[in-house]
């Protein structure tokens, strides 16, 4: 099968591209402190968007969609957009903080960031046009997923984790379209990276979460899901967090504090 297809080739072409882009970050120095204050190569996430890219010509002669490539290349967007803050960004400040400080007439790169994934989740969610109101839940299911995604990247595994959950949710529980071939490659390419996060060699960085927050997010677009249900669900995780860790609240929840230590090896 086509998708199968897909699936083995993401997988086999960012194994190729993991061990060359470790190299490329530690060679450069591009290191960050993580959670345990080691410095490790960050911005990994950048194997998963290039595999994407690579492959974007398979898609197009397997499905002849334009649409698809429209995605693919608005996907590129949202890791460009992860680069500004990776390679440029220096603080960790927050949603609110970011548009506090344009408010104030600074702009930083989290708040480039917010205006490029605005206009990567206007030109998906156009595609799927069928009415104002849906448009705009659209448009504000992708950003809100994208920030999702960032805000769960702090501990090894945390947000691929969160992504595979949903994603096969999603897959398993709604109807098939081809549009789904998306994240399962997403999916494919990530899972071969996915032993260097888990074992805190390196780190997803905003490039890998924003990229993995903007597929969820097309994801959960196009498949027949309540999409109010899904909006206020993020929306109380983006506003939660802007009150309170996401990372206390798993850590004091058993289930969920499992799950996030599962693999890791750390203890918990």
């Amino acid at each position: 099968m086509i998708i199968i297809d897909l699936f083995l080739m993401s997988y086999i072409l960012n194994k190729f591209f993991c061990s060359k882009f470790l190299y490329l970050m530690n060679c450069s120095k591009h290191l960050q402190f993580n959670y345990k204050e080691l410095k490790i190569p960050n911005s990994m996430g950048l194997s998963i968007s290039i595999t994407q890219i690579v492959l974007l010509i398979f898609i197009f002669v397997y499905y002849n969609d334009y649409n698809m490539i429209i995605i693919i290349l608005c996907g590129s967007l949202v890791s460009f957009m992860g680069i500004l803050d990776d390679f440029l960004g220096n603080d960790s400040k927050g949603l609110k903080e970011h548009l506090l400080e344009f408010l104030n007439g600074k702009i930083t790169t989290g708040f480039l960031k917010i205006i490029l994934g605005f206009i990567s989740s206007i030109f998906t969610s156009y595609l799927f046009y069928n009415n104002f109101c849906m448009f705009f839940l659209d448009v504000f299911i992708i950003c809100l997923s994208i920030n999702t995604l960032n805000l769960l990247d702090v501990t090894p595994g945390r947000a691929l984790k969160f992504f595979y959950i949903i994603s096969l949710f999603i897959l398993i529980l709604t109807s098939y379209n081809n549009y789904d071939v998306l994240i399962i490659m997403i999916i494919g390419s990530s899972l071969a990276y996915f032993p260097l996060d888990i074992k805190g060699k390196s780190m997803l960085g905003d490039i890998g979460a924003n990229l993995l927050g903007f597929y969820l997010g097309v994801s959960l677009i196009i498949n027949n899901i309540n999409k109010f249900v899904i909006v206020f669900i993020l929306l109380i995780l983006n506003l939660l967090s802007e009150k309170i860790s996401l990372s206390y609240i798993i850590k004091n929840n058993k289930i969920l504090n499992y799950i996030d230590y599962l693999g890791r090896g750390d203890g918990g």
